[in-house]
């Protein structure tokens, strides 16, 4: 299996293998995340190996991977920003007041409060991938 992985150069993110050839823009999101979260530089994975896209066009990605849930079967809480995935497809959106408390729950909760879904059995991976 080839893992994607996410590399951030002077506000660009590259996926490896790409969708398409052009390097997209990151959105607004996503660079807020990276602006504290500089560790995403380089190899960017999940538990399982499971590495994302920032930036990709998922109706183009799944118009190509039968693997992926139709754009139009995805849930409410997968979001993504002008069609594309960020940061905040699976993770909730920065909110300053609520942002450090929700993760320092990380460590103690079953339930990561920091994902956009459930990760429970792979809830949030088999939101976007039905195989």
């Amino acid at each position: 299996m080839n893992n994607a992985y996410l590399s951030v150069f002077f506000a660009l993110a590259f996926a490896v293998p790409a969708v398409s050839s052009a390097a997209p823009l990151i959105d607004k999101a996503s660079a807020e995340c990276m602006g504290c979260h500089e560790e995403v530089e380089g190899d960017f994975e999940h538990t399982g190996g499971a590495g994302h896209a920032v930036g990709d066009d998922y109706s183009l990605a799944a118009s190509k991977n039968p693997g992926l849930v139709k754009p139009s079967k995805l849930s409410a809480s997968i979001r993504l920003v002008g069609g594309n995935i960020s940061c905040i497809t699976c993770h909730i959106a920065y909110d300053e007041d609520t942002h450090e408390a929700l993760a320092a729950q990380r460590a103690s909760s079953a339930v990561d409060p920091m994902l956009s879904v459930d990760n429970t059995a792979s809830g949030l991976c088999a939101a976007c991938h039905a195989k």
